[in-house]
C-alpha cells in the first residue's frame, strides 16, 4: 500500500489507535504549507494595492505576514487551529498525557473510523483519492499563488520604473516598427539594495520577444541602465523582494 501505518499505537478511549505514518504526516504538512503560503501571498497582494511592495513600510508588513504563517505552521496547527492537511488525510492530534501545555508535543494518529483492511492497511481507493486530492491542492495553490505574487510585483517601484522607461523611450520601436506592449505579468523580478533586474515579454505588433532590464538605484527611485532582448528567456516565477546585489545580474559594461 502507498501509506502503511506505523507499527506504534496509542490508547484512545480504551482502544489501540495507530500512530500516523511519516509519509501521511508529511503529506498533511505539505498541504498546510501550500495553504499557508497561498494565504500569505494573498495578504501581500492586498498590501500591494495600498503601497509598492518594495517600500520599507511594505516590507515590514510582509515580514509580519511571513511570521504569522510561520507561527501557524510550526506551532498553531499543533495547538488548536484547523489543519486542512490533517483533515484531508483523516488524521487528528492527541496528547500522550492529559492537560498538554503550550509546549507539549502532540501525536498524530489515524482518526477513529477510518476504513481499514485486515492487517491495518488503509483501503487503497481511499488512499488514492486523498493522494490525488492533495497533489491537486498543492499544484493549484502553488500556481495560483505564483500568479497572484507576480501581479503584486507589478506595483513595485522597480516595475513601475520599467513601465515608465518603456512609455518614454519605446525601446526597439525603430527596429520593429511599433511601440512595445509589455505582458501583464513579468517572468523575473529581483530587487536588491542598489540593483534590480526585470525580465518580461513584450510585443511589437505581431512580433514578440522577451526583454531584460538592468536597473540601478537613483535617489529614492530607480533608473534603467540597459534594456536588451533575451535569447533564452527564464521560466516564470523567479521573484524576490530582497536579495543581495551580488545575486542580481549586472548590466554588461
Amino acid at each position: 500500500m502507498l501509506f502503511r501505518s506505523s507499527p506504534r499505537t496509542v490508547e484512545i478511549d480504551g482502544r489501540e489507535v495507530p500512530v500516523a505514518s511519516l509519509i501521511k504526516r508529511g503529506g498533511a504538512f505539505a498541504v498546510d504549507l501550500c495553504a499557508g503560503m497561498f494565504i500569505a501571498i494573498a495578504a501581500m497582494w492586498i498590501v500591494s494595492q495600498r503601497m509598492p511592495l518594495d517600500l520599507p513600510e511594505a516590507r515590514r508588513a510582509v515580514l509580519g505576514i511571513v511570521l504569522i504563517v510561520a507561527v501557524y505552521l510550526l506551532w498553531a496547527r499543533d495547538h488548536g487551529l484547523p489543519s486542512p492537511g490533517r483533515r484531508l488525510f483523516s488524521l487528528r492530534l492527541v496528547y500522550p498525557a492529559r492537560g498538554g501545555g503550550l509546549l507539549a508535543r502532540p501525536l498524530t494518529i489515524e482518526a477513529p473510523g477510518t476504513v481499514r483492511l485486515a492487517g491495518g492497511a488503509a483501503a487503497p481507493r481511499g488512499e488514492l483519492v486523498r493522494v490525488w486530492t492533495a497533489l491537486g491542492l498543492v499544484a493549484g495553490t502553488s500556481l495560483a499563488g505564483l500568479l497572484i505574487f507576480a501581479h503584486a510585483l507589478t506595483t513595485t517601484t522597480v516595475y513601475r520604473s520599467v513601465q515608465a522607461f518603456v512609455d518614454a523611450t519605446s525601446p526597439f520601436a525603430s527596429r520593429y516598427g511599433a511601440e512595445p506592449d509589455l505582458a501583464n505579468l513579468p517572468r523575473v523580478v529581483l530587487i536588491g539594495d542598489e540593483r534590480a533586474y526585470v525580465q518580461v515579454d513584450a510585443e511589437w505588433g505581431a512580433r514578440q520577444e522577451t526583454l531584460e532590464f538592468f536597473l540601478e538605484r537613483e535617489g529614492r527611485g530607480w533608473r534603467v541602465r540597459l534594456v536588451r532582448p533575451v535569447s533564452s528567456p527564464r521560466l516564470y516565477g523567479n521573484f524576490a523582494l530582497k536579495v543581495q546585489d551580488s545575486a542580481i545580474p549586472a548590466a554588461p559594461r
